[in-house]
């Protein structure tokens, strides 16, 4: 028994001679010496032992798609499911693949497979099904699961390498929106339920589930000379990006803009209650889903909300994403401290030089301080388009509709005060859900204004906000009488 090297136009591979029963076999050792020794010590162990089996007297061995089965039951990441969902779909539904014998796999093997994904096209529109990146996050697993079969000696070596520049993981570049787009959407042409949301987006650089898991307790306005905004968690109390569950969190803390500030006072001493009927507490989400102040918006819901405000400001929708990018952009225009900046929008990474740095608070403040997304409103960019696209615009251009006598985006109110009735107000339409939802046909029936039984006739508007009174409250009800007490402040 030895090991052979064998010469390829590809590199040198191994093969290992079995000896057994006065008939040699031979099996393949990988492009590595040392699995080819290893592979070779373990064959002597067995056929000293009286327990080596002939590669053509075992019975089929383990396919990929078996072996993949028992893989994903014991992943205990956070993005398991999401990675069994990908490969399942796409890789092993392959049958060549799937059935292929697990020690057979070869490099030739996965550069087919990425081939073959790469074929595959869309039913509707026969566009392409798969992006580059969806087919390295496919790949990528895939090398795991072959990495943990090595490891546990099921195979001599990790067959799951491809030539270089095979995958192109890059991603598109996201274009940041610029000062006259942000500016719009932070005016009161977005409805007060969605602009808190595009604050804390612009004013603080988090992501997106970051700002959806952001609880009143989490912000501290004594704090000085600037509020504070602690960022631990996404969502619903899930680690941050780069946290594992169960590890060391490594959470920020975000100095609050004063505009910003200004933004969430108001948001909390009176929008909150108009908008949810009750005054917020500590654990309530800063920005909660309309149905419930409990309950934290949702990836779907967050981006349903961010298509609505683009709608409603005319803005181009380049990404929610794409806010960080425009945050990081101005702040580093405002300020030469790239380290404050970064300290402000990434969590630590982990490395010894964190260990030993602690940020000042006054750095943070003065970088967030500089921040103004003023600067470039009369900017226009030398390759933006003349319709107003690109990196320098992007603010929709809407075309003029014939003048009526009632604009479309208007409508006339009537406050109903002890039965009678006054016209004269206008104000804007209650925010819908975004068209195009999965299941929008399905839900309509939750909707308040198809529901039977809850109506909301009349309104009440006060300051920047507004709120409807629903009929069929009782007049002692306290909901009724806030509505009430601000009729009667209005009218005087």
């Amino acid at each position: 028994m030895a090991v052979v090297p064998r010469k390829t136009k590809d590199g040198t591979v191994y093969r290992v001679a079995i000896l057994f029963k006065g008939k040699q076999y031979w099996e393949a050792g990988g492009s590595d010496r040392r699995e080819a020794d290893r592979l070779d010590a373990r064959r002597k162990r067995e056929v000293a032992n009286g327990q080596y089996i002939p590669p053509q007297a075992r019975s089929g061995g383990t396919k990929i798609s078996s072996y993949a089965e028992r893989f994903f039951d014991a992943r205990t990441n956070r993005n398991a499911e999401s990675e069994r969902t990908q490969v399942e779909r796409h890789a092993l539904s392959l049958d060549w693949f799937g059935s292929l014998r697990i020690e057979d796999a070869r490099p030739p093997h996965f550069l087919r497979l990425v081939k073959e994904l790469r074929a595959k096209t869309r039913e509707v529109d026969g566009g392409r099904l798969l992006s580059e990146k969806s087919i390295a996050n496919v790949l990528g697993t895939l090398r795991t699961m072959f990495g943990e079969a090595h490891f546990n000696e099921v195979i001599v070596g990790n067959p799951c390498v491809l030539p270089r520049k095979t995958l192109k993981r890059r991603s598109k570049a996201r274009a940041p929106y610029s000062g006259r787009e942000v500016l719009a959407l932070l005016s009161d042409k977005v409805d007060v339920t969605r602009r808190v949301f595009v604050w804390l987006a612009f004013y603080t650089g988090m992501r997106e589930g970051e700002i959806c898991g952001r609880r009143w307790r989490d912000w501290n306005r004594d704090s000085r000379p600037l509020g504070a905004l602690l960022c631990s968690s996404q969502y619903d109390d899930r680690p941050l990006k780069g946290d594992e569950e169960g590890g060391d969190a490594r959470p920020r803390v975000i100095p609050v803009h004063p505009e910003l500030a200004k933004v969430l006072n108001e948001w909390r001493t009176t929008g909150f209650e108009i908008v949810h009927g009750r005054r917020p507490d500590d654990d309530d989400f800063i920005v909660p889903i309309r149905s419930g102040a409990g309950t934290n918006l949702t990836r779907s819901s967050a981006y349903k909300l961010w298509r609505k405000a683009c709608d409603e400001a005319g803005v181009i929708n380049h990404s929610l994403h794409s806010t960080r990018h425009t945050f990081t952009t101005f702040a580093r225009r405002g300020t030469p401290r790239t380290d404050a900046v970064e300290a402000i929008t990434h969590n630590k990474r982990g490395e010894m030089v964190d260990y030993y740095n602690h940020w000042l608070w006054t750095p943070l403040c003065e970088a967030m301080e500089a921040l103004s997304y003023a600067a470039d409103s009369d900017e226009r960019h030398p390759l933006a388009p003349p319709s107003g696209g690109g990196p320098g615009g992007g603010v929709k251009t809407k075309p003029q509709a014939p003048a009526s006598p009632e604009p479309a985006t208007k409508m006339p109110v009537l406050a109903v005060v002890d039965g009678s009735e006054e016209a004269g107000r206008e104000f804007k339409k209650l925010p819908e859900p975004l068209p195009g939802s999965r299941n929008y046909l399905k839900s309509l029936w939750r909707r308040r204004e198809l529901n039977r039984g809850c109506r909301w006739p009349s309104a009440v508007v006060l300051g920047s906000f507004w709120v409807r009174r629903p009929t069929h409250y009782p007049q002692n009800s306290r909901r009724f009488r806030y509505a009430d007490a601000h009729l009667e402040a209005l009218q005087d």
